[in-house]
């Protein structure tokens, strides 16, 4: 399995967040091999094994992708009947939106920013805050009691190619919790250029995102600018502005 897309995002404590493509290889979960090429990124000190770590495997894949569905419940399934179960799955359905924010009613976006989590398909509010407090607190996942309450966790964030849904979930985690280094006036375009694929991320992720940049100035004081300001979005495989500021309504 190969795992282009595999990237460091953050480090919490002794706890780490990685994103990239699907885990599953020949049928099963590529538990091995995954650990192998997240323990060689240089945010890990050498040395250290997959038996270190819990594995925390947040999956965005849709319910008909039951091949690499069925392969990861089976695999945690099991692990988790073992004795001393190494990991656990956390299965967050990913849509994104094809509503665009510069295309709607100047008095229609401060409803729906406003009401971003009663209408917007993937919850993405509450999944930032939740990811986080997993990762700087682990006693909080939803599988408990975990086997070693002192291991760090290696939350492992992904849809199939790594691209689009987890974009979608990585760029809302970034613009919530952005690094040191970004400034809110660089925040968007550099949550925008940590995008690992060929082609930016796919146009419903694309816009998803951008409303929750406006949710975070509008409802918690960020200041995020450029939102917008980019190369476009991956529309069915080709590079489209679909979405992006003084469009005609």
């Amino acid at each position: 399995m190969a795992y282009e897309t595999l990237r460091f995002v953050d480090q919490v404590g002794k706890n780490y967040l990685i994103r990239g493509g699907s885990p599953v290889s020949d049928g099963g979960f590529d538990y091995d091999g995954l650990m192998d090429v997240i323990l060689k990124l240089p945010q890990f000190p050498k040395g250290l094994k997959s038996s270190d770590f819990y594995l925390v495997d947040i999956n965005l894949q849709h319910a008909n992708e039951t091949d690499s569905l069925i392969a990861e419940i089976s695999f945690l399934k099991w692990n988790n009947q073992t004795p001393n179960p190494f990991g656990q799955l956390v299965l967050w359905d990913t849509l994104g939106t094809p509503k665009c924010y510069w295309q709607t009613e100047p008095w229609e976006r401060a409803r729906l920013v406003a009401t971003l989590d009663e209408w917007l398909p993937d919850p993405l509010n509450w999944r930032v805050v939740t990811l986080r407090s997993w990762l700087e607190n682990p006693g909080m996942l939803p599988l408990q009691p975990l086997p070693d309450p002192n291991k760090p966790i290696i939350v492992y964030v992904h849809c199939s190619g790594g691209c689009d849904r987890t974009s979608e979930m990585i760029g809302a985690y970034r613009l919530r919790y952005m690094p040191a280094a970004w400034t809110m006036g660089d925040a968007w375009i550099s949550m925008y250029d940590e995008h690992p694929c060929t082609l930016p991320m796919g146009c419903n992720n694309y816009m998803a995102t951008q409303w929750y940049a406006f949710w975070l100035n509008e409802t918690r004081g960020y200041s995020i600018g450029g939102i917008g300001i980019d190369g476009g979005c991956n529309n069915a495989g080709t590079l489209d502005r679909l979405c992006f500021p003084d469009m005609p309504r």
